[in-house]
């Protein structure tokens, strides 16, 4: 069987009978195996063997094993031998010994192991000397050491490991194939990526924005911290490469012992970002192999894309998700991860905005634009809502300095000339991302829509309950107490069809007017009261009781 040295994915796609017919050659062979593996061999416990030199240096590679009894063995190397002697053939004079042992290492043999008894009762000093000056690993047989036993296990063990390579190379070339041929998006492709590589996986765009990443076992915080800087700093280093075709391993300029490899995202002239893997992974295709295909499925994605020059459709969607759904566990980490995606809350207004428009189809990406031109030096995250297609849900990050008013007007001004009739419902200012996250909510549910043309603006208020509430939407012991508070009328809708939760809603929001309640319901007041009996005996409460009304307003909010 042949195994090309480097062996690539599409030879082993392509031509799957290759390796089943050709001659099998050691030139060819491809191994992971190192002396010290070797070690670990039955035959080598059997023989009691030990190491008298060159203990550091263990981790060789051993390609194949050779038989050195013949004063020409260093001429016939080709580099990664583990060599096998009486000592014999090694000569019995001084320089002879020193000439061969150089030899050795000069053709870069991985190992001389050496069986006593036969020839040598002991190592000769000499042989120890000029192993340990030359770096060459000599192991030494205290009993009896079958050569053909020796080659058969390590020989064994080499073929063992490179078939485990090939089928591993072909499970990674087939699944990111199958992957590209059902159109997966780019934010699949990472995830899978991490998974083949039991690494953290971060894609980022040419600004070094993070594009999208999967933290694997990693805190997102820890994983993207100052990672323009390390990004750039890696940029810088290794400009004289160009566009790294090949994957390339760095080191992370704030932590010696961590080790990041990467590769370009590139095809037909066209260049959109990196793809970086931290660590070291263990499977047996290497990361390079996974890298490359990782690369090639993002590169075709990105050529089939709708909007192939641009990231930012991919970066806002994501960003606002994870706003939205609340996905961090401390608000450093929350900025972290929003600042390496490019949205910068420290020292900062934030505001969050949803943006609808009644009778024309306007682009996610034409709002981000205008609303980044609208101020200065500011930056904006927009994502067309999934539950209504004429709604935009936007985040804006503008500096200290702005004039929020004057900011909200110009925008105002530039929606003017996109459609007839435009809702902007904005929140009022912000300064952190956890406020951040439950204003989106808020502005999002918010029912002012406008009725005549031109751009209406509505203002929401902040709340401080909302963002209290919005934040311990996680911990069991409230989705404990909201369950048990609300679950009569939560299930009585879910079997009936009715909306008996939305209506408990809008009787707290007007708890001193059932007219106000009625009205915002599209009810009667006589079909209002009818609701109002229902849910008193579903709940087996009196809603015109105070600490009632307080009670089922904190299970509402924290279950919005």
């Amino acid at each position: 069987m042949t195994v090309p040295e480097q062996a690539s994915a599409d030879s082993l796609s392509a031509r799957p009978d290759r390796a089943s017919t050709s001659q099998f050659t050691p030139a060819d062979l491809v191994s992971t195996v190192t002396v010290r593996d070797v070690l670990g061999l039955s035959v080598m416990t059997l023989a009691h063997v030990e190491v008298q030199a060159a203990h550091g240096h263990l981790g060789r590679i051993i390609r194949w094993v050779h038989v050195a009894e013949s004063p020409r063995a260093g001429k016939l190397l080709n580099g990664g031998e583990l060599l096998l002697t009486t000592g014999i053939g090694l000569g019995s004079d001084e320089a002879t010994l020193k000439s061969q042992i150089a030899q050795f290492a000069r053709a870069g043999a991985a190992a001389l192991l050496v069986e006593l008894g036969t020839y040598w009762e002991q190592i000769p000093e000499t042989v120890i000397k000029e192993c340990e000056r030359n770096k060459l690993p000599l192991l030494v047989a205290h009993r009896e050491l079958r050569f053909v036993t020796v080659t058969e296990q390590v020989h064994s063990r080499i073929l063992n490991d490179q078939f485990a390579q090939i089928s591993a190379m072909r499970d990674v070339s087939e699944s990111f194939w199958a992957l590209m041929f059902n159109g997966a998006p780019p934010e699949q492709l990472v995830v899978h990526t991490s998974r083949q590589l039991g690494c953290p996986v971060v894609l980022e765009d040419l600004s070094h924005r993070v594009v999208y990443y999967a933290e694997g076992h990693e805190l997102p915080s820890e994983l993207l911290a100052d990672w323009e800087k390390k990004s750039r700093f890696w940029s810088v280093e290794n400009r004289h490469q160009g566009l790294i075709a090949e994957p390339i391993r760095v080191q992370d300029p704030q932590d010696s012992k961590v080790s990041w490899e990467s590769i370009d995202i590139q095809a037909q002239g066209s260049h959109w970002g990196r793809l970086y893997y931290r660590g070291v992974t263990d499977n047996p295709a290497e990361g390079a192999h996974v890298l490359r295909h990782a690369a090639m499925a993002l590169a075709i994605e990105r050529l089939g894309s709708g909007a192939p020059h641009s990231w930012n459709g991919l970066i806002d969607r994501v960003s606002l998700n994870r706003l939205m759904s609340n996905r961090f566990t401390t608000i450093d980490g929350e900025r972290t991860v929003l600042e390496a995606a490019g949205f910068p809350t420290r020292g900062r207004k934030l505001l969050a905005l949803d943006i609808r428009f009644h009778g024309q189809e306007i682009t996610a990406e034409q709002v981000r634009r205008m609303l980044e031109s609208s101020a200065s030096r500011s930056f904006a995250l927009a994502s067309t809502s999934p539950e209504h297609q004429d709604r935009i849900s936007c985040a804006w990050s503008l500096t200290a300095e702005s004039n929020l008013e004057a900011s909200c007007l110009q925008l105002a001004d530039r929606l003017k000339s996109m459609a007839q009739r435009v809702s902007v419902v904005v929140s009022s200012e912000l300064t952190g991302p956890v406020d951040l996250s439950s204003a989106l909510h808020q502005v999002k549910r918010a029912d002012y829509l406008a009725s005549a043309n031109g751009v209406h603006l509505f203002t929401v208020s902040k709340q401080r309950i909302d963002g209290l509430m919005h934040s311990l939407r996680g911990d069991v012991r409230v989705q404990a107490f909201v369950d048990s508070t609300l679950e009569p009328l939560i299930l009585h809708d879910d079997r009936n069809g009715t909306d008996l939760l939305q209506t408990l809603e809008a009787i707290l929001r007007f708890p001193t007017s059932r007219s106000a309640a009625a009205d915002a319901l599209h009810l009667s007041r006589t079909a209002l009261y009818s609701r109002i009996s229902t849910i008193e005996r579903l709940l087996k409460v009196d809603l015109g009781d105070g600490n009632t009304q307080f009670t089922l307003a904190l299970a509402i909010r924290a279950r919005a």
